[in-house]
C-alpha cells in the first residue's frame, strides 16, 4: 500500500473558499485530479507516490506555502466544536429530508469525513433520547424514528390532511374513472403511476399485479360514491 502524506485540508479549503474556486477547478489547474484534492479536503491527505513538483504546483495554485500546506498540526475546530457541530449537523439533516452521501455532506459542511462521522456518532446518542437515531447506508445519512410508536399519529394526520384538503384534480379524475371502471390499464405514465399510488397509500384503491392490472376501488369508497350519488 502507497503512503500519504498529511495535508492542511482545513486551510486548503478556506482558501479556496476565499478565492471562490471550486474543488473541480482547482483539481484541473493543480494537476492533481478530483480523486487527489477530495483526499485532501476530505481526508487531510495526499498519496505520497505524487511528486514533489506536483505537490509545490499545488501549493501555488492554491496561493499557499509548502509549509501551510503541508502543515498538518493545524485545525479548524474551535474548543467547542463536538458541541456545534452536532447542532449544525442536526440542523441541516432536519431541513434536508432525503438522503445524502457521506463525502457530500462533509464538503458541503467544510469538514473532513473524520469530523463528519464524530459528529454523526455524537448526534446519534443525542436523538436515542427522543426517539429518533441517525440513518445510515450505502445511499447516504439521514434522521429517522427509532421505532414505529407515532406511526399511527403520523397517518391519523395524513388522514386529517386529506380530508382538510381534498386531492389533487388529476387524481380525483382517476379515482372517478376507477369508480366508473374506465381506467384505463395500458397507460402507465409517471403522472399516472404516481396518482394511483397517493389513492393506494390512502386506502381509497386497490391495485392486482399481474397480466391485465385491475385497479378497484376499496369497500369504503365505494360505499362513499354510493352514498354520494
Amino acid at each position: 500500500m502507497t503512503a500519504t502524506v498529511p495535508v492542511n485540508g482545513a486551510a486548503l479549503r478556506e482558501r479556496l473558499l476565499s478565492d471562490g474556486l471550486s474543488d473541480r477547478t482547482y483539481a484541473n489547474r493543480s494537476g492533481l485530479g478530483d480523486s487527489a484534492v477530495r483526499g485532501m479536503l476530505l481526508r487531510n491527505e495526499v498519496n505520497g507516490s505524487v511528486s514533489i513538483a506536483d505537490l509545490r504546483r499545488a501549493a501555488t495554485e492554491a496561493g499557499m506555502s509548502m509549509g501551510d500546506l503541508f502543515d498538518a498540526t493545524a485545525t479548524d475546530e474551535p474548543a467547542d466544536a463536538p458541541s456545534e457541530d452536532v447542532a449544525v449537523l442536526a440542523q441541516v439533516l432536519n431541513a434536508q429530508k432525503q438522503m445524502h452521501p457521506e463525502d457530500r455532506l462533509a464538503q458541503a459542511l467544510g469538514w473532513d469525513v473524520d469530523r463528519l462521522r464524530t459528529a454523526i456518532t455524537n448526534l446519534d446518542g443525542r436523538l436515542d433520547e427522543i426517539g429518533l437515531r441517525v440513518h445510515r447506508n450505502s445511499m447516504g445519512v439521514c434522521i429517522r424514528a427509532n421505532d414505529k410508536r407515532a406511526s399511527d399519529a403520523i397517518t391519523r394526520l395524513t388522514l386529517y390532511k386529506d380530508a382538510d384538503d381534498g386531492i389533487a384534480h388529476g387524481t380525483a379524475r382517476v379515482l372517478y374513472a376507477a369508480y366508473r371502471g374506465t381506467l384505463s390499464a395500458t397507460d402507465t405514465s409517471t403522472d399516472r403511476m404516481m396518482q394511483l399510488g397517493a389513492l393506494a397509500n390512502r386506502g381509497a384503491i386497490t391495485v392486482s399485479s399481474g397480466v391485465g392490472d385491475r385497479v378497484q376501488l376499496t369497500a369504503d369508497t365505494a360505499y362513499a360514491f354510493d352514498v354520494s350519488g
